[in-house]
């Protein structure tokens, strides 16, 4: 067979799921950056392994454009019904409304293949020049060369090869990766016992149609001697998954299967009809010691970990993989920051990895266990002082454990927190954690906006944070030391943050300086913890930098981590 050298490209992507697609779009929404996607599938995946958006997912993809309409597409789960058997019944009513942390509470049931439209239509709206994705085109292998990597491509439909020089190549290829072999990185981990049967279906059912079992928007889990989940996909249609009988195990299924057990566990009878698709499998917890070499050729999402589909973290870890990454491509390639940077994608987000697997792992562990410990939590779970307390906290408690908000990057060498070492207990806000979502920053004469309004984009964002007018003379220095990110960089947004009412700032000799009040100041001091001072926010929304006034500033040096 023939081959062909292919136009050379800053970066390959292998593997068009949501996590590739969202490394696509980060890298084609930056100008002068070339890409090609490719996925061995004849076509977009109809079949949808993930079904939910976490908050933190959809703020990125505010960030892209598109949260919009993945809400209008999708729905926000108000309910989770557990049940134990006969007269054993718990619901519990999801309130996601009372956290203001973010501007997308809740979780969104949003399946993995609308996820995957949704992101690929995004990319070929982007003025990049790129393909969009190449289906039918499938990674071979790969050899590392001086100055860049040669590709092997082969077309599944006509077999035939072209080799493709390229940069960098991500590998977003899901968990049997070809990018991961030939990197000969071992996916260490564990097989679980259990088998499992995954369908999509149709529920019909005219037993007590009043029962909360029937509700479009509540999730079910029947919790005795096996494990039998419900989700709706709020269309009719509805995703069962549970832990197959001992003595089927290593045979198909079929849906009457399914049917016989759903009659002897569910709390109404029901028909199961129409099925679009049935798989049986078995569930994995494992994981690279490393997110790729560091250098060239990296990985992300199930090409990297794979775990439990409990609290619906997997495709929302790999997406904020895919947002990590971005942007420190995108400056190395645009050579605006040394190669060092692409180091600190695996220091950031393989710590991520490893302890989303020991969570999912113990949460997995407690739903599908039996044994007298989980018999003790399940009486205490469906006794009135579980339909009392318990059922009230886990409602507004479970969106925001699943939320992803809180990860964080406090080790991180691409991290500087310079505060007051007198300060009482744990900051409020430190480098490595999500800049915080507030609402009511006030332009003069104009309308609010929110930090993440201001955060959208692809630039950095410097904010300085007043609370006196003494606080207001260090503004025109600090400008001076932002400039190889504002000259030689992708930009930064200037914010002056003022935490007093009639506090009149000076003229700054730079347009890129806007001024906000802060509505609610009480707010604010919660959430960051200073009253003056500054803080540098990296492209992907975490704080790169924050110091306190009156501290010795160590902001020219942090800036320089980026040469």
């Amino acid at each position: 067979m023939g081959s062909s050298v292919e136009t050379d490209v800053d970066v390959l992507v292998v593997g068009a799921g949501p996590v590739g697609l969202t490394l696509a779009n980060e890298l084609a929404r930056r100008s002068g950056i070339t890409l090609r996607i490719v996925d061995a599938k004849d076509a977009q995946s109809k079949y949808s392994k993930a079904m939910a958006v976490q908050s933190r997912s959809l703020e990125i993809y505010d960030d892209l454009g598109i949260a919009q309409e993945a809400e209008e597409k999708g729905f926000i789960m108000d309910g989770v019904i557990l049940y134990g058997g006969k007269g054993r019944m718990l619901p519990i009513t999801i309130n996601s409304k009372t956290n203001n942390s973010t501007p997308y509470p809740g979780v969104l049931i949003f399946p993995q293949s609308d996820n995957e439209e949704l992101l690929a239509k995004a990319l070929k709206c982007r003025e990049s020049g790129n393909k969009g994705v190449e289906y039918n085109t499938k990674l071979v292998s790969f050899e590392k060369k001086e100055g860049y990597i040669e590709a092997k491509l082969q077309d599944t439909k006509t077999m035939k090869d072209s080799v493709v020089r390229t940069k960098y190549i991500v590998g977003t290829d899901g968990a049997h990766s070809v990018v991961r072999h030939e990197l000969k990185l071992p996916f260490y981990g564990k097989k679980y016992e259990e088998e499992f049967v995954l369908v999509d279906c149709e529920v019909e059912s005219d037993d007590d149609p009043q029962h909360p079992f029937h509700k479009e928007t509540n999730a079910f889990t029947y919790l005795h001697d096996q494990l039998f989940v419900k989700f709706p996909y709020g269309d009719g249609t509805y995703r069962i998954m549970l832990t197959r009988p001992k003595e089927q195990e290593g045979t198909d299924c079929t849906l009457n299967q399914v049917q016989k057990i759903a009659d002897s566990v569910l709390p109404v009878k029901v028909t199961l009809k129409n099925p679009t698709w049935i798989s049986v499998f078995r569930l994995h917890s494992r994981a690279v010691d490393k997110y790729g070499d560091d250098e060239r050729v990296f990985l992300a999402g199930d090409a990297a970990h794979i775990h439990s589909p409990v609290g619906g973290q997997g495709m929302n870890t790999g997406i904020q993989d895919a947002y990590n990454l971005g942007w420190k491509l995108a400056m190395v390639i645009k050579n605006q920051a040394s190669k060092k940077l692409l180091k600190t994608y695996n220091e950031e987000r393989h710590p991520v990895g490893a302890q989303l697997i020991q969570t999912t792992d113990r949460w997995f562990t407690a739903m599908a266990s039996q044994g007298w410990a989980f018999d003790l939590l399940k009486t205490i779970l469906f006794s009135g002082f579980g339909k009392a307390f318990i059922a009230p906290l886990l409602g507004t408690e479970m969106p925001k454990q699943v939320s992803m908000l809180k990860v964080a990057y406090p080790k991180s060498s691409l991290c500087m927190s310079v505060l007051s070492p007198y300060t009482l207990g744990k900051p409020s806000l430190s480098a490595g954690q999500r800049f915080p979502y507030l609402k009511g920053l006030k332009v003069k004469g104009g309308n609010s906006v929110s930090t993440h309004d201001i955060l959208r984009g692809t630039h950095f964002s410097f904010f300085f944070i007043a609370s006196k007018e003494k606080d207001l003379d260090q503004v025109t220095d600090t400008i001076s030391v932002l400039n190889p990110l504002v000259e030689g960089g992708p930009g930064v947004a200037m914010s002056l943050l003022l935490l007093v009412d009639k506090l009149t700032p000076p003229s700054f000799p730079t347009e890129q300086l806007k001024s906000y009040e802060v509505e609610d100041k009480e707010a604010f001091k919660r959430n960051f913890g200073i009253t003056s001072g500054c803080v540098l926010v990296r492209p992907d929304g975490y704080v790169g930098y924050i110091e306190a006034s009156g501290q010795k500033s160590k902001l020219a040096a942090y800036i320089k981590l980026y040469q």
